[in-house]
Parts: C-alpha cells; sequence; structure tokens
C-alpha cells in the first residue's frame, strides 16, 4: 500500500453498558446471527461524533435507547499488516477495468497485490459460528489505493442511565447463546 493510504484511519466505536444488581454486574450483549454473542459496537460515519455513533450502535444492535450519557474510556489503534479497510463503498474491477464486485465501507480485505496506485484486494467472509471459523473468499478485484486504510481506531465508551431504578435490559442465560 502507498504511504498515504497507510496513514488512513477507519474509526469505530464499542459501547459497555453495565447493570448492578446486588453483588453481581451485568453487562449488555446482543446475539449475532454470524458473529455470535456481542458488545454493541460498529463504524463510525463520515462526520459523525464518536459519541453519537456511540448511542446509535447501541440502539441499533440492542433496541436500548435509555442511555443519557457515554462516557469515552480509552482507544485502540490496530495496524493491519497484509490486509486493509475499506474506507468507503468501493468498486472493484478486473484488469480491464470492467466492473466485477464492490465492497462495502468499513468491510477488511486481503491486499494480494500493489502495483504504485492500485492494489488486488479479496474481501474474506467468516462464519465465527462455526469451530473454527470458516473462511469463505468472495469479491475480488482491482481499486484505488486510496480507497482503503491500513488502520483501525477504536474508541471505547461507558454508557450510562441516569435513572436506573429497574432492571434496564433483560438477563439471559450465558449459557444458552454460542
Amino acid at each position: 500500500m502507498t504511504p498515504d493510504a497507510s496513514l488512513q484511519t477507519f474509526d469505530k466505536v464499542t459501547v459497555f453498558v453495565l447493570r448492578r444488581r446486588g453483588d453481581s454486574t451485568d453487562i449488555l450483549t446482543f446475539l449475532h446471527p454470524l458473529a455470535g454473542r456481542q458488545i454493541p459496537a460498529g463504524s463510525v460515519e463520515r462526520g459523525e461524533p464518536l459519541a453519537d455513533a456511540a448511542r446509535r450502535e447501541v440502539i441499533e444492535e440492542t433496541g436500548f435507547d435509555r442511555l443519557t450519557e457515554f462516557v469515552g474510556i480509552g482507544e485502540w489503534i490496530e495496524t493491519l499488516e497484509g490486509s486493509a479497510v475499506a474506507l468507503a463503498d468501493t468498486v472493484l474491477s478486473n484488469e480491464d477495468g470492467i466492473e466485477t464486485d464492490r465492497v462495502r465501507r468499513g468491510h477488511r480485505v486481503r491486499v494480494e497485490r500493489f502495483d504504485g496506485t492500485r492494489v488486488l484486494v479479496r474481501l474474506l467472509i467468516y462464519d465465527f459460528n462455526a469451530d473454527p471459523p470458516v473462511e469463505s473468499p468472495t469479491a475480488a478485484g482491482w481499486t484505488e489505493a486510496t480507497n482503503f486504510g491500513t488502520r483501525i481506531r477504536r474508541t471505547f465508551f461507558w454508557g450510562i442511565s441516569v435513572r436506573q431504578k429497574t432492571p434496564v435490559f433483560a438477563l439471559t442465560d450465558p449459557g444458552s447463546g454460542p
């Protein structure tokens, strides 16, 4: 990848929503159909403030909309080796420039070749419910290297509800899901 592309960063958020119940603490999770049990997290839209992205992800993934505050608690930056992340929805084409497929913003790809300004990438889809996870190669093609970044910055938040007098989400048996 080019030095310019390697400096481009894709932002994500992860939100921890906790509830105290006597001597124990519960954490809000949801069951993703392919990836199993997860904490609310996702991609930040272009121009979206990080705390707004945190709120949106909690609501989209869990339906829980009673959080009143999102407090940033840290960040982690991952530098990708041999792979990249799409910074925007990206058209892939064959060597003749004919469109072959698309990669959605935020999806990670394996970088197979780099010719100076363009990259040959392959999108991989994983089924994390399988043990071990199953990798399925899908879309492949050429595109501009500047469509991809090689860093992901994940910002972590606490989601807080100031009026938490009753349980704010349903408990599930940890043994009932993946």
